[in-house]
């Protein structure tokens, strides 16, 4: 298919890499930088035929239309100088973003959905099953076979990479209460009981287990923030 000019520019400005190697850039000429977050709604179109003759013009095709609430952060604050030193990690910021799925109601309000299973991405889909009712998507180190993160074990030398991945989903908790914060606006007070379904968070994979803690982790310290 093709793409429009401004549907390109969309694509361009989207990409979780081109925007972690800019805002390293930003990173080498200023010291101190806000944390940076974005959330919307999007709605995708997608068409699919169960037939050979889709080209043709008597092809029955079936339209499908999706709606998502989309949430990304990018975390200055969190960036350990002297791990973003380092060659390996010199072109990217620890950045992450997170998508909930939405059905859209006749008076064009929203539902969040539930029943979304969730796909992790690093710039492209992995192979690793999160069990998570929403996609994740961030700038992690993976492993040669693209199954899971790079975790740490004894005398490794995939330490470091091991520490970005942290660094990287404290960034994806705060996407993720961004985006639920935001969805407490399009969907309404009300449905504020459905998100008790996203905890506790029912992680398969072990090299993402390290996100229930540190979700927990971060609800901690904004519930100690508001206390105070």
């Amino acid at each position: 298919f093709e793409v429009d000019k401004s549907q390109a520019q969309f694509v361009a400005q989207s990409s979780i890499l081109r925007a972690s190697a800019r805002c390293s850039q930003m990173l080498s000429s200023t010291k101190v930088i806000n944390d940076i977050s974005a959330s919307y709604i999007m709605k995708t179109i997608r068409t699919s035929s169960s037939n050979a003759t889709f080209m043709k013009k008597n092809d029955t095709s079936s339209v499908t239309e999706e709606y998502w609430l989309w949430s990304a952060v990018i975390a200055f604050n969190e960036i350990d100088k002297e791990l973003l030193g380092l060659n390996e990690f010199r072109s990217f910021t620890p950045c992450g973003s997170v998508c909930f799925g939405l059905d859209k109601k006749l008076d064009d309000q929203y539902s969040i959905r539930t029943d979304a299973k969730g796909v992790v991405y690093c710039f492209l889909p992995t192979s690793i099953d999160s069990g998570l009712p929403f996609h994740i998507n961030g700038c992690f180190a993976l492993h040669t076979d693209r199954r899971r993160l790079l975790q740490k074990f004894i005398d490794d030398r995939n330490e470091r990479q091991f520490e970005w991945n942290e660094l990287v989903l404290k960034v994806v908790c705060k996407a993720i209460l961004f985006g639920l914060e935001n969805a407490l606006t399009a969907c309404g007070l009300h449905s504020f009981e459905i998100f008790k379904s996203f905890w506790p968070i029912p992680i398969k994979s072990p090299s993402l287990k390290a996100l229930k803690t540190t979700f927990l982790s971060s609800i901690l310290n904004i519930v100690a923030t508001v206390l105070l």
